[in-house]
C-alpha cells in the first residue's frame, strides 16, 4: 500500500494552491500482529514534510506582506538571499529569507532589511514550551531524550538546548508580572 500525502493551501500568498508533501508505503509482507497504522517512524516522516511545508508557507506569506513599502505602498525589491534554519517540535526547516532594499521615499537611509526579522527565531515556541516542560520533570539529558523518541526533532537538539529553553522560560517568567491568588491571604482570612 502506498499513501500520497498532499496540502493545500488557501489565501497563502505565493504558496496557494495544492503541494505534494510525500508519498510513503509499506508492504503487507513484512507485517505483524499488532502492526496497525502508522509507525513512530512515518508519523515523525509525516509530521516533519507537514511542517516544513507550513512553515515555508507562513514565511513566504510574512515576506509578500512586508514588501510593501509603510510609507508609500510600493513593493521593495530583494537584495539578496539567506536560508535560515530554525528548529520546531516537528523538524529542522530550512527557510529561504530575502532582504529587502529600503524604499527611501520618506528621506530615510536604504539599508537593507530582513522581511523575516521579528518573526523568525531559532526555535519555535512550541519546541521551547515542551522543552522547559519535560525539564521540568526529569532531567534535561531525559528531558531530550523523551523528546526524541516522540517527536522528530533534529539530532542536534541535546541537553544544552533544553536547559536554555528552561532559562528562557524562566527569565520570561519572571519579567511577567504574575497574580497569585492568595497574595491577599493576610486580609481574608478570619480573625
Amino acid at each position: 500500500m502506498r499513501m500520497l500525502v498532499t496540502l493545500e493551501f488557501a489565501e497563502a500568498g505565493t504558496k496557494s494552491g495544492t503541494h505534494r508533501v510525500l508519498i510513503m508505503g509499506r508492504g503487507t509482507d513484512d507485517l505483524q500482529a499488532g502492526d496497525i497504522g502508522l509507525s513512530l517512524d512515518e508519523a515523525k516522516t509525516l509530521l516533519s514534510a507537514i511542517q516544513d511545508e507550513f512553515v515555508s508557507a507562513q514565511a513566504a506569506e510574512i515576506v509578500e506582506a512586508r514588501r510593501r513599502c509603510n510609507s508609500c505602498n510600493k513593493k521593495r525589491s530583494i537584495k539578496d538571499w539567506k536560508l535560515r534554519r530554525v528548529h520546531t517540535a516537528f523538524g529542522r526547516v530550512y527557510l529561504p529569507s530575502p532582504r529587502l532594499k529600503g524604499c527611501g521615499c520618506d528621506g530615510s537611509n536604504r539599508r537593507a532589511i530582513s522581511a523575516l526579522k521579528g518573526w523568525l527565531m531559532r526555535s519555535s515556541n512550541e519546541l521551547r514550551y515542551l522543552a522547559a516542560k519535560l525539564a521540568s520533570q526529569h532531567s534535561y539529558r531525559q528531558a531530550a531524550a523523551i523528546l526524541h523518541e516522540l517527536l522528530p526533532v533534529h539530532p542536534k537538539l541535546g541537553h544544552v538546548s533544553v536547559r536554555a529553553a528552561t532559562f528562557d522560560v524562566g527569565s520570561r517568567l519572571d519579567q511577567d508580572q504574575i497574580n497569585e491568588p492568595f497574595a491577599d491571604w493576610r486580609r481574608v482570612r478570619p480573625g
